[in-house]
């Protein structure tokens, strides 16, 4: 079955990110796509500053959360909403956003969970399409049966 190429085609407007629910709560993340041209460029520049840490902790392709979790509150979780914390007498409050404060929160370790998400959303490349193409694949058939020759 021919499929349109558009049709895995990023959307352009979904460049700043898309908003996720975290599982279970109110809480809103924006999350930009792990491979946006500024986290490739931050990656590449952190990579090479920290060559023989990245060799040594298993590579590039399990890079270590020290490296990963700054890079990704500066350029891949870039909002969120409804995100509170209790103060000081016990009041549930607001943490706005920033990305210092998000490089904090990725990098403790009781939040683990919220780090894999964030990079299990970043890394699944269906949220990012551009859906009306999609939906127009999914609507039209086939124009070609492989021989140049359109069908009946």
């Amino acid at each position: 079955m021919l499929s349109e190429l558009n049709c895995i085609a990023l959307d352009p407007a979904k460049e700043g990110g898309i908003w996720e629910t975290y599982p279970g709560t109110d809480i809103r993340l924006k999350i930009r796509r792990m491979g946006n041209q500024d986290y490739q460029k931050a990656f590449v520049e952190v990579a090479r500053a920290r060559r023989r840490e990245i060799k040594f902790s298993g590579g590039l392709a399990d890079p270590p959360k020290s490296l990963q979790a700054p890079l990704l509150g500066k350029h891949i979780l870039v909002d969120w909403e409804n995100m509170g914390e209790r103060n000081d007498e016990g009041k549930l409050v607001d943490i706005p956003y920033s990305s210092t404060k998000a490089t904090e929160i990725l990098l403790k370790e009781r939040f683990d969970e919220l780090y894999q998400f964030v990079v299990e959303v970043a890394n699944d490349s269906q949220g990012y399409l551009d859906q009306s193409v999609v939906e127009d694949a999914g609507n039209s058939r086939s124009s070609s049966n492989g021989k140049g020759e359109t069908p009946d």
